[in-house]
């Protein structure tokens, strides 16, 4: 998987868990997938989402419920 157009990670939190992915290592995947963007999904209470967006690169956002993405086919 190379250069997408978009990528969905699982980033729970900083801390990491024996079953999810870190927001730390999930970006490690962007950097080497090179997507032209990224959500990270399974995002949990301790990542403030505007804070938290504010850190990110330009590419990489928070989801969220009921967000809605357009692209074309």
């Amino acid at each position: 998987m190379q250069n997408l157009d978009i990528l969905f990670l699982d980033a729970l939190r900083h801390t990491p868990h024996p079953t999810h992915s870190t927001v730390e290592k999930s970006l490690h995947i962007v950097d080497r997938v090179k997507p032209g963007r990224a959500f990270f999904t399974h995002i949990c209470h301790d990542l403030p989402h505007d804070a938290t967006n504010a850190t990110l690169p330009p590419q990489v956002r928070l989801s969220y419920d009921g967000m809605k993405l357009e692209f074309e086919i």
